[in-house]
């Protein structure tokens, strides 16, 4: 193929989707606050962090098209694997501290 792909969801996930869910998975309620981003970018900026804001200030939107037209799909979709993976940190926890 020759070509170099950006794998990612079909679906478009969000960052406060993507904690919501490994929140609930860890038996808490989602209890996320709407914070603007603009505020989000002050505290950023203020604690001298502007390169992490130029990261992680924007959306961050790609296309998984052109891997399903070479056939592929995920094995697992993103809200499952991170149930998953938050189930699977609870219990390797529960395990180590007995």
């Amino acid at each position: 193929i020759n070509r170099t792909f950006i794998v990612c969801d079909p679906e478009p996930i969000t960052l406060a989707d993507m904690i919501a869910t490994l929140r609930e998975a860890a038996g808490r309620p989602r209890n996320l606050i709407p914070v603007p981003p603009l505020a989000v970018r002050a505290l950023v900026i203020a604690a001298g962090r502007h390169s992490l804001w130029d990261r992680i200030g924007r959306d961050l939107v790609a296309s998984s098209a052109d891997l399903q037209k070479v056939g592929w799909s995920p094995r697992v979709a993103t809200r499952d694997g991170l149930r998953a993976m938050m189930q699977a940190a609870i219990s390797q926890s529960q395990d180590s501290s007995r």
